[in-house]
């Protein structure tokens, strides 16, 4: 990882300084100070839009590696194997819990016919 920093450094701005000593060679003479830095920041524009060109490329290239070929292996694998046991644990919780629902509701309706009826026996 810190190899790739440094590699990215050396890249970027080794295409700033060369963008920045072209637009220099191309005008002998400086005339103010704001112009150097005009053209230095002209420089480093010109050195993002290499960049980012030569990042979309790579980006494009294993978007295409992606969507060809390691995508429909994981999706083959997912439809195959994953999905089916995933369906298979989920309906066996749902059952599970559904029963536990039905038992906890029994539970408290039963507590409740009894309670209601000592609440009957009190009155009269």
């Amino acid at each position: 990882m810190k190899n790739l920093k440094i590699f990215l450094f050396i890249l970027i701005f080794g295409f700033t300084f060369l963008n920045f000593s072209k637009i220099l060679a191309q005008e002998n003479q400086l005339e103010t100070p704001e112009n150097l830095i005009d053209k230095f920041f002209q420089g480093i524009k010109e050195t993002w839009q290499k960049v980012l060109e030569i990042w979309k490329k790579i980006w494009h290239f294993f978007k295409n590696i992606w969507d060809s070929y390691i995508f429909p292996f994981f999706k083959n694998i997912w439809e195959k194997y994953i999905f089916p046991f995933l369906k298979n644990i989920w309906e066996k919780i749902w059952t599970f819990f559904k029963n536990l629902w039905q038992k906890i509701l029994n539970f408290f309706i039963k507590i409740g016919k009894t309670i209601w009826e000592k609440f009957k026996e009190l009155i009269k």
